[in-house]
């Protein structure tokens, strides 16, 4: 249905659109002392490893329990897609970690990743909400800050872009706890010659639109129009 692609990455202009990374090495000496303190705790109640291949079960019932916080996400993936892909992982330079509770095993947190030439991406990061009390995430960060960030091909780390799907607090939490900061970046679209005039209609009718959102299909248009109208910034 369309293209999207970005320009002036990390550029100084504060844009509407921007990836969170992280640059430079990685101790936990440079956090604060209260986040050092919720790392050691949350090792105490979990440990950090990569997700084996007997394990798939138990990642797509965390992404489930993820999932219920959501409440006008759409795009939801179903057990066979996160299966396929992670069965594949090694052909495409992917890497998948989990956290476990201690006591039962559990997988409660896990990050789906891919390496670059120059790069680390977080592509996606599901935290099971029953146990966000034991920190696990942040034990998860710091597992894999300290695992690719100390590498010297690697320049920096990118864990996700602008939310236009969901509403997420996540950002601020990994630039406030972990030291990412906001790459500001252009972004540009290119629908398929009979997209774009539905796009170009229904754009006149976005602030309305945006009172429907409620419903899946509207929601998923007005995501649409919101990267058109960044887009056009």
């Amino acid at each position: 249905m369309l293209a999207r692609w970005i320009s002036d990455f990390d550029c100084e202009l504060a844009t509407q659109f921007w990836y969170i990374i992280r640059t430079g090495s990685y101790e936990i000496e440079q956090l604060s002392k209260s986040t050092r303190k919720h790392i050691r705790q949350a090792f105490k109640k979990c440990y950090v490893r990569k997700i084996e291949d007997n394990e798939i079960e138990k990642m797509y019932s965390c992404y489930q329990a993820a999932y219920k916080r959501y409440e006008k996400a759409d795009n939801f993936r179903s057990f066979e897609s996160i299966k396929d892909e992670f069965l594949n992982r090694k052909n495409k330079n992917m890497f998948y970690y989990g956290a476990f509770e201690l006591e039962t095993n559990s997988l409660i947190v896990f990050f789906i990743c891919t390496c670059y030439q120059e790069y680390f991406e977080i592509n996606m990061s599901k935290f099971n909400p029953e146990y966000m009390a034991l920190r696990p995430s942040d034990a998860l960060y710091d597992f894999v800050l300290n695992l690719w960030m100390n590498k010297p091909e690697i320049k920096y780390i990118s864990s996700d872009s602008r939310s236009l799907n969901h509403e997420t607090n996540v950002q601020e939490y990994k630039i406030n706890t972990f030291g990412f900061h906001k790459a500001y970046c252009k972004m540009h679209i290119q629908y398929r010659p009979c997209i774009y005039p539905i796009v170009k209609i229904l754009y006149r009718f976005r602030h309305l639109l945006k009172r429907l959102d409620g419903n899946k299909l509207i929601h998923a248009i007005n995501t649409v129009l919101q990267m058109e109208e960044i887009a056009r910034m």
